[in-house]
């Protein structure tokens, strides 16, 4: 008798919680929302781990949203407008990109701001393209370098051919 009125209490506690977010979500979707309010409704970025930030950027490349893509890099990796706009050529080289494989890399330097992988992309560049700016059809290894900004949100800082 002891253990069930606390797990009754358990109970409508998650209960009520789980109805008011679901009320608010129905809120959300039956309220027509700004353009830019959309941007607030997906996934708050504070909540995605670096390695989601990862997979969203290589997200962005793989369906030609190359601005969406250039936002994930970090003020360190986009200093002013010109690198921004040298990430994009380079980006829009690419015709197609997968992550073949994720591996954490020097671990033991993680914090809570910091982490780094060895990423190998699968990379299919379009044809045509002068300059491939370093990337090559099939296998590329980079090393990638994330870090929270000062929103407390993953944004890519480097990516390097080598470590």
């Amino acid at each position: 008798m002891k253990i069930i009125i606390p797990a009754i209490v358990f109970f409508l506690i998650i209960s009520l919680f789980l109805s008011r977010i679901f009320l608010k979500q129905n809120k959300i979707k039956n309220t027509a929302p700004s353009p830019t309010a959309t941007k607030t409704l997906s996934t708050p970025e504070k909540l995605l781990t670096a390695e989601d930030t990862l997979k969203k950027f290589v997200g962005f490349i793989k369906n030609d949203k190359i601005s969406d893509a250039v936002a994930l890099l970090s003020v360190k990796a986009t200093k002013d407008e010109k690198s921004k706009q040298q990430w994009e050529t380079n980006f829009k080289s690419i015709l197609n990109i997968s992550l073949a494989r994720v591996d954490d890399f020097e671990k033991a330097a993680w914090t809570d701001n910091f982490e780094q992988y060895k990423i190998i992309f699968d990379i299919k560049l379009k044809p045509g393209v002068s300059e491939n700016y370093g990337w090559t059809d099939g296998d590329n290894i980079r090393w990638i370098t994330l870090e929270k900004d000062n929103k407390d949100v993953w944004k890519i800082t480097e990516i390097a051919t080598g470590p």
